[in-house]
């Protein structure tokens, strides 16, 4: 006789005795689930339960496999929310044991298959008995893949990815699920009208994660929830979309699709009458989605950005430049004009 164990071993009984008592001695397998994060505000590529992602972004996962000894039937399973898309051709299979390592050949160690699955996964891969014949106490099968956060995704929303083992006649072990994100930046610009404030329409911004507030990020503007107010989201790979956006008259407009990390807010031209920022704001969206401004800590609700009237400044090339070179002249008149004065006076 044939009996299936629990941990999915195979053990081969020969005794006519009508109680016979099995004891098991392999322990079953499990698996872990990780997300990278490649955040600047956490450390660059770090490996954990959860991450944020841009719009677009290309999320990486790895899922390790701990085997055991008298493995059977070995199919990993992989479902990802909706929002999540599976790369083509990004799955990847390796094997460890102590300080060997080697990429396994799919077809020939395990099969992967990608569409038509009922349990609605993005991917299974079922492992060739033959190579599971071959697996030791705590040996490692290392799986990796990406996926994209598509633009549908709503921020500080937890979009999962969970994986888990099929063996044995119909075991599973442990199901081990990552979490990513992303979220948005609402921006108000205004004026002080006394203590009121004002909206301001007609000012224009880019966002870039570069401090000099080069290389702006792609934007694709959507249609607003309040339709006095401008929606924007980050841009996919390969999409046209506009780098600058112009306040409407509600003043609002929010950014969508972001991964926590630094940004720049950097205002390329100002409302008519008004000046214009001297320097981008610096807004930091945390992992867990909150907002600060500059140097206060104090978290937001949105990005406020005030801006004050008065004559403009040379550095911005507007009116205000001429009329400092008209004063200059009439000045420089006035003393030409008192100095053949004096002359005159002098000579006679």
């Amino acid at each position: 006789y044939l009996v299936d164990s629990s941990a999915g071993a195979l053990c081969s009984l020969n005794t006519t005795d009508t109680d016979v008592t099995i004891q098991e001695k392999n322990d079953v397998p499990s698996v872990k689930k990780e997300v990278q994060e490649d955040s600047k505000v956490n450390a660059t590529d770090e490996w954990g339960k959860s991450n944020t992602a841009d719009i677009g972004q290309t999320v990486n996962f790895q899922t390790t496999i701990t085997a055991q000894p008298g493995a059977q039937n070995y199919v990993l399973h992989d479902k990802m929310d909706e929002r999540l898309t599976l790369t083509d051709g990004s799955v990847a299979v390796k094997f460890k044991s102590g300080e060997t390592e080697k990429n396994l050949i799919e077809n020939t160690e395990y099969t992967l298959t990608t569409s038509g699955l009922a349990d609605g996964c993005a991917f299974e891969i079922t492992f060739i008995q033959s190579f599971c014949n071959t697996l030791a106490k705590d040996d490692k099968i290392i799986v990796t893949y990406s996926a994209t956060l598509d633009d549908g995704a709503v921020p500080k929303t937890e979009y999962k990815n969970e994986t888990w083992l099929k063996y044995g006649d119909n075991n599973e072990t442990n199901h081990d699920t990552t979490k990513t994100k992303t979220f948005e930046m609402p921006v108000f610009k205004y004026t002080k009208d006394g203590t009121k404030e004002k909206a301001l329409e007609g000012a224009i911004f880019t966002l870039s994660k570069d401090q000099n507030g080069t290389d702006p990020i792609n934007l694709v503007k959507t249609s607003a929830e309040n339709a006095a107010e401008g929606t924007y989201r980050v841009a996919k790979t390969g999409e046209t979309g506009v780098t600058t956006v112009t306040t409407p008259s509600s003043g609002k407009f929010t950014i969508k699709g972001l991964d926590a990390d630094t940004y720049y807010l950097t205002e390329t031209k100002q409302p008519a009458g008004y000046n214009k920022l001297k320097e981008p704001v610096t807004v930091v969206i945390a992992e867990d989605g909150t907002i600060t401004v500059g140097t206060n800590k104090t978290p937001v609700d949105e990005v406020k950005v005030l801006n004050n009237t008065g004559t403009i400044l040379p550095t911005t090339g507007g009116n205000g430049t001429s009329l400092i070179y008209f004063l200059g002249a009439v000045l420089a008149l006035v003393s030409g004009v008192v100095l053949i004065t004096k002359q005159r006076m002098k000579n006679s």
